[in-house]
């Protein structure tokens, strides 16, 4: 919230500027400046809206996250975020480890105050304050107003003849002893309270009620009443009052105008009344809900009357600036974006096969981020995003979960969970995540629905009933059947698992495609037979794309005699991924088939695929880039590859074109990997820069380098080394790049998601972490040039290490910052703990700002 406000106080006050300077050549228009001037208190009032500034991702503090819910599910069934292309450990410099990491779930939620309850007490009180001290004004005021009399017929036709001028309704009129002048009262139907004492026939009176009804004319008592609300929350505001004081200002040129339209000849009343009811004014108080007619003040009084005397102004706002100002504020409005959760403008620049891609990885990768520092909202919104580029990509939606539940949206984390569990055959995990959903709805019902479909698809971590989610739900008879069901298994499960405790545990989970696959190994090992088959083929039932369920099936029915079936029941193992040819030669529970020529040939086949994949890195690590080629021809007349194959050939087919200079059919098959495997790869991104760099092509290199960076690829030293990047060397936008993949490797490191965040803790963490995190943090802000952080971070490694060279760093970077005494007395105590390489001190450039100091020549002579 904080963020907001700050964000929306620069935004308005940049727009109040501007404002202010057009109102100078607009002095003939105030009601224009009126409009103006309300745009600016409306841009300052909005609200908190979903899509962000770039200023938010700077300004929003950790927002409080819901209460502790715990999200487990099991290792193995959490799909990678993003999988990296497998790639030989002697390839081309091009490629490097850098891959996008899988969301990391945390254990539990956490409460975090974000230190603003005084703020908000002390904005609350006074506002209630205000809020009293209105209300008794009002009701003070309108017990005043039962006093009031009926006006004179005089002035009620003075009034219908003045109201018919303006082409307007008469509004119900008050005489009243206890005004000191005209004025509108907006409490209920607007009513004109008219001074008993004020004359009603003459030139001023007829310019006064002009003024007065100009008010409701242009629906000042709507403002009036907008300004009251508002008033209420930004009564502390500096900027709310200067809008307001600027409106009422322009509202009474405004109407000083319309008075005059009504009554050209009235200047020298005119002014004369604004005077007479200046006099008045100064002592009188009253309702803000009331509109006086004049009473702005002394300070304003001359620039007023001089409007009036020598100014003719308009009465009414042209209507194509009406328009314009509209349309200037609306543009202002919807040209707003996230930075944070749009893609960079460059994303637009890739190839079309990969764009939509590319947008969802960037955005994914966002999302680990703001997950990392626990920013839940804001990680929600990016994953949501990602979504909607791929849709029910399991991946994403377990990291919408997990978000959604952290940010008190358990409805939406059970809408993502539900979608899950039509793709995953395991579905214990996605059954608890499930439970804890329903349980932070206090759907305990249900909560236990999917805790009963956890235990019997074998949900083994008894601990998980424990999670303070479930805490309410200690006293329901089947909450407790249900955990002791979980311990029973979880003892079991500890035990010698032999048959007869296999098939105790499958009485309480006889959902577990797990436990069936274990009693199979059992059942194998006895000789049981027909028990093995029974339970290889209640696995398969439960898991149906598993592999290796079907070639324990392929061996059960061989050992049995089931030729047919066991030879079935092999190729669809192979349909479904097995790929261990050396395992199949060697397994003795297939010598019933061996014999077979269908056996041979499914061994063939994946001999001939294994070896290949490793004669085509062998060529590549020799160097035998032609011969690489020419397997690589080979291995796409393969009958058997799946996506996951064809990609892994694009990216051999790529490294083979890269070290052939052929750049242009490099791109294109790093491209087509990426494609095949539907994923994004940082990496691969990053290697399309480099030949597109090396092919001369600097938008589409600069495009696929800031993407790749913002994907998750984000080792700047790196980038800043590799020479295939050197045709970018020179141009700003290179520079960028680097410190912008310094910066996500800074907060990567650090568990954040912007500077600011982890510069509110930074001395605290200086203190807890060890020589290993320190000198990863020191470098990093060293990279990104944030030299005093730098320095306080080489300053910290020091007093662990007492290294010459980490006080020498903490010297670099002071003297980066500009604090030569600093910088000096860093460098001396490096050269007391054994720095000596004099040679590099004169050469260095970080030292540039004090070498030409005798201190500095003193300390290199000594």
């Amino acid at each position: 919230m904080s963020g907001w406000i700050i964000e929306n106080t620069l935004v308005a006050g940049v727009l109040a500027m501007v404002v202010a300077t057009a109102c100078r050549g607009l002095r003939k228009h105030p009601a224009l400046c009126h409009l103006l001037w309300l745009l600016v208190m409306i841009r300052l009032a909005l609200p908190p809206i979903p899509v962000q500034t770039p200023l938010s991702k700077l300004l929003e503090p950790t927002r409080n996250v819901a209460p502790s819910v715990t999200l487990i599910r099991d290792v193995a069934n959490v799909p990678e975020a993003m999988e990296a292309i497998e790639k030989s450990p002697d390839e081309a410099p091009m490629i490097t480890s850098a891959m996008v990491e899988p969301t990391t779930m945390q254990s539990e939620a956490k409460w975090r105050m974000n230190g603003n309850v005084p703020l908000v007490l002390l904005w609350l009180g006074g506002s209630l304050v205000l809020l009293w001290r209105q209300i008794g004004s009002v009701f003070r005021f309108g017990k005043l107003l039962r006093l009031a009399q009926s006006p004179s017929r005089v002035f009620l036709n003075r009034l219908h003849h003045t109201a018919q001028s303006m082409s307007m309704r008469p509004p119900m009129a008050l005489f009243s002893h206890h005004v000191g002048s005209p004025m509108v009262w907006t409490w209920g139907k607007p009513r004109l309270i008219w001074p008993s004492w004020q004359a009603v026939d003459s030139v001023e009176s007829r310019m006064i009620l002009a003024h007065e009804l100009s008010h409701l004319k242009r629906k000042d008592h709507w403002i009036c009443w907008l300004e009251w609300v508002l008033m209420g929350v930004f009564w502390w505001h500096p900027l709310f009052w200067l809008a307001r004081l600027k409106m009422r200002e322009y509202a009474e040129l405004a109407c000083d105008a319309w008075a005059l339209h009504i009554n050209p000849n009235g200047k020298r009343e005119l002014a004369h009344a604004v005077l007479s009811a200046l006099e008045r004014e100064l002592n009188q108080q009253r309702p803000l809900i009331a509109i006086p007619a004049y009473g702005l003040g002394k300070i304003r009084m001359k620039r007023r009357l001089s409007m009036i005397m020598k100014t003719n102004s308009e009465h009414r706002n042209p209507r194509w600036a009406t328009w314009a100002a509209i349309c200037l504020f609306a543009m202002l409005l919807s040209g707003w974006k996230n930075r944070e959760l749009d893609t960079p403008p460059e994303i637009q620049d890739l190839d079309a096969r990969i764009e939509l891609a590319a947008r969802g990885g960037v955005l994914e990768k966002v999302g680990n981020r703001l997950t990392k520092a626990e920013k839940w909202p804001e990680a929600l919104e990016a994953y949501e995003t990602a979504l909607q580029v791929h849709p029910n990509r399991e991946s994403i939606l377990w990291c919408i979960s997990e978000a959604a539940l952290k940010a008190g949206e358990p409805g939406r984390a059970e809408e993502a969970l539900k979608e899950i569990l039509k793709k995953d055959d395991e579905h214990r995990g996605v059954y608890v995540a499930l439970a804890q959903a329903a349980a932070a709805q206090s759907k305990w019902d249900q909560a236990e629905h999917y805790l009963r479909q956890a235990v019997e698809h074998g949900a083994i971590q008894a601990h998980v009933f424990a999670d303070n989610v479930f805490e309410p739900m200690t006293e329901r008879p089947e909450f407790n059947r249900l955990t002791q069901t979980a311990l029973k298994i979880e003892r079991l499960h500890h035990q010698k698992l032999d048959l007869d405790a296999l098939s105790e545990m499958l009485e309480l989970a006889p959902k577990s495609a797990e436990l069936w696959g274990k009693l199979g190994y059992q059942a194998i090992g006895k000789g049981d037979l027909e028990r093995a088959e029974a339970a290889f083929s209640k696995q398969i039932e439960l898991n149906p794309h598993s592999s290796t369920a079907a070639y324990n099936l392929a061996c059960t029915h061989s050992l049995a005699g089931h030729h047919e079936r066991a030879i079935k029941f092999l190729e669809r193992a192979f349909e479904l991924g097995w790929d261990d040819s050396e395992h199949m030669r060697k397994d003795t529970d297939l010598d019933g088939i061996r014999s077979m020529a269908r056996f041979e040939s499914l061994v063939n086949l994946l001999e001939r695929e294994n070896q290949l994949g490793k004669d085509i890195n062998r060529a590549m690590s020799q160097k035998q880039y032609q011969q690489a080629a020419q397997l690589i021809e080979e291995a796409w007349s393969l009958e058997t590859l799946d996506d996951h194959d064809r990609a892994w050939i694009h990216s051999k087919s790529a490294m083979v074109a890269y070290h052939l200079k052929d750049y242009s059919a490099a791109a294109e098959q790093f491209i087509a990997s990426m494609t095949e495997a539907n994923e994004v790869d940082a990496s691969t991104l990053y290697n399309i820069a480099c030949v597109k760099s090396l092919n001369g092509e600097m938008e589409q290199a600069f495009a696929y380098l800031t993407v790749a960076i913002e994907a998750g690829f984000d080792d700047a030293s790196h980038i800043s080394e590799d020479s295939d990047l050197d045709a970018l060397h020179g141009d700003p936008r290179f520079d960028e790049c680097v410190k912008r993949a310094g910066e996500i490797e800074l907060l990567e490191l650090l568990g954040a998601v912007d500077l600011v965040s982890f510069r509110q803790d930074f001395k605290q963490n200086l203190k807890t972490w060890d020589e290993g995190r320190l000198s990863k943090v020191a470098w990093a802000l060293y990279k990104t040039q944030n030299w005093p952080l730098g320095a306080e971070a080489f300053g910290a490694l020091y007093e662990q290490t007492d290294s010459g060279t980490a006080a020498y760093n903490a010297c670099c970077c002071w003297a980066m910052a500009g604090e030569t005494e600093m910088a000096l007395q860093w460098l001396k105590t490096a050269m007391d703990n054994g720095f000596d390489d004099f040679n590099h001190m004169q050469r260095d450039d970080d030292l540039d700002a004090i070498r030409d100091t005798e201190a500095f020549r003193k300390l290199v002579a000594r």
